[in-house]
């Protein structure tokens, strides 16, 4: 998460690059499916391995349909404005990007996943 935050508001506007760029959609790719996998669905949480599939279908369709990217940079231009981020980080419809999938290897197989049940737990305990 450090890495993608630095690259995407600090290092692309410094030295805005192809590698920049590459280096977003990788950490990216690694750290969205991680987010998404606390997501509250039904009595669970989503998992780990439907995280990795939303994310590899998402961002396959942001980076092949311009629409899809358009929709995805209105809605987190909102909350980077909603947060203070005027200039938040942009994606871009580029099909060379689908190389960035090839990181979901890394949350799929080698970060431990979130047990679930500390999660739910967690959350079902009334506020002290």
């Amino acid at each position: 998460m450090a890495l993608l935050a630095v690259n995407d508001h600090w290092a692309k506007a410094a030295y805005g690059t192809w590698f920049t760029g590459k280096l977003s959609d990788f950490a990216g790719v690694v750290f969205f499916p991680l987010l998404v996998e606390l997501l509250p669905v039904g009595a669970g949480i989503v998992g780990r391995r439907r995280a990795v599939l939303i994310t590899a279908l998402g961002f396959t369709l942001v980076k092949t349909l311009p629409a899809a990217t358009g929709a995805w940079n209105t809605l987190f231009g909102a909350v980077y404005q909603a947060v203070g981020w005027a200039d938040g980080a942009r994606l871009i419809c580029d099909p060379t990007d689908l190389i960035a999938l090839s990181a979901l290897v890394l949350p799929l197989f080698l970060i431990p996943p979130v047990d679930g049940s500390r999660i739910a737990s967690r959350s079902s305990q009334p506020a002290s």
